[in-house]
């Protein structure tokens, strides 16, 4: 795909994190406060200090990112005003992407128009599934109908690039809903899929379902057949899958995301945001109360500052690189100890790593169990390293 030959790490991106939602998601261990009526304009005056504080690049920012939390829980009127203050601030280059997280329980027809006006192009929708009793059951706060009547608005809005957002595997899920959905979803014609494969994370609904035996989720063969199924629909209908959790369709790739997985810079803006920007790593208080009180007295809400070494730039490579459907240099991973080289040709062996071409990257049961297999490589370099 040509777009991600063209796609350069060396051009930043910018991120700006809005922690708020109107509800919380049974899976979601995201640091967001549930509130219909968040502080938004003390919220964006502290992204307003906090990035006139901050050092910009002067070739510009190639990407945009709006993410959350839901940010439209601000209202589109107030998201305008904030793309606009960022655009006082940095440069950007010309025809940046900037791209909105939208979820269809919050989203209307005028605030689409008002947003593509204000200068958002690419929209990602948050559908999850398109199934009304699995939205309940994960505690989604929209219905299919309102994913789909959101779908059919973002066209006509002027945006430039829609992609909608799918789980497979969470509790319950079987191969012949999850069928039901992609099928339902791919006649919508969106130019992006992102199709994550469910997570239990500590803290959440589900994860205390299943310790205490009132959820089960499904088993590696389900899991496998729930990849396998997406693979073979999106790849029939025109879609190429350019990290395992993403396809596109030609010129559709999301710019932004591809730049953190190749390690490019990114200046996080707003309360639990992430930053990497000329070898400094750190993120900002999580808390959105907490960031703005640090914001409004010291001008930023970063904590955990460091410099990433040698060791911590190769690890970083592995954590996003892997994740890449092209994989990394088999060059790139260390040489000469046995044990890490060991530990790599096992999972390979297991299918869950594959190398070809002077390259690795996942094998077909790595896919829907990336994280872990990722953690797997990277706990083989620590002993590696250490």
């Amino acid at each position: 795909m040509d777009e991600i030959r063209e796609c350069q790490p060396e051009i930043p991106g910018l991120y700006v994190s809005v922690p708020f939602c109107r509800g919380k998601c049974r899976y979601c261990a995201i640091p967001t406060r549930a509130t219909a009526l968040p502080p938004a304009e003390r919220y964006r005056d502290a992204l307003r200090r906090e990035a006139a504080a901050a050092r910009g690049p002067s070739s510009g920012f190639g990407s945009i990112y709006f993410g959350g939390g839901t940010p439209l829980t601000l209202s589109a009127a107030v998201l305008g005003r904030i793309l606009e203050d960022m655009r006082g601030i940095f440069s950007f280059e010309d025809g940046v992407e900037v791209t909105l997280e939208a979820n269809p329980g919050v989203l209307s027809r005028g605030d689409l128009e008002r947003l593509a006006a204000a200068g958002f192009n690419r929209l990602s929708l948050g559908v999850q599934s398109l199934d009304d009793e699995e939205l309940s059951f994960l505690g989604r706060i929209h219905t299919s109908d309102d994913a789909l009547q959101a779908a059919s608005w973002v066209r006509s809005a002027g945006f430039r690039q829609v992609s909608l957002d799918l789980i497979y595997g969470f509790p319950g899920h079987t191969i012949g809903r999850w069928r039901r959905t992609l099928d339902r979803v791919l006649s919508l014609g969106p130019d992006h899929l992102s199709i994550y494969a469910f997570t239990l994370e500590p803290g959440t609904y589900f994860h205390a379902a299943v310790r205490e035996g009132r959820a089960r989720l499904p088993g590696e063969r389900d899991l496998l057949a729930m990849d396998e199924a997406a693979r073979e629909r999106l790849t029939a209908a025109g879609y190429d899958y350019y990290e395992i959790s993403n396809a596109a369709r030609a010129g559709a790739v999301c710019l932004h995301n591809l730049r953190i997985w190749r390690g490019g810079d990114v200046l996080g803006l707003g309360a639990a945001a992430h930053s990497l920007v000329s070898g400094w790593r750190w993120r900002n208080v999580a808390d959105a109360n907490a960031y703005m009180k640090s914001v409004e007295g010291a001008g930023s809400g970063a904590v955990g500052i460091h410099r990433v070494d040698g060791e911590g730039t190769l690890l970083e490579r592995l954590l996003g690189g892997l994740r890449l459907d092209e994989g990394i240099p088999l060059s790139v991973l260390p040489n000469g100890d046995e044990q890490f080289a060991e530990s790599i040709q096992s999972l390979v062996a297991d299918e869950f790593l594959e190398a070809a071409g002077g390259m690795i990257r996942l094998g077909s049961r790595g896919r829907p169990v990336a994280d872990s297999v990722i953690l797997e490589v990277a706990a083989a370099l620590g002993a590696q390293t250490g």
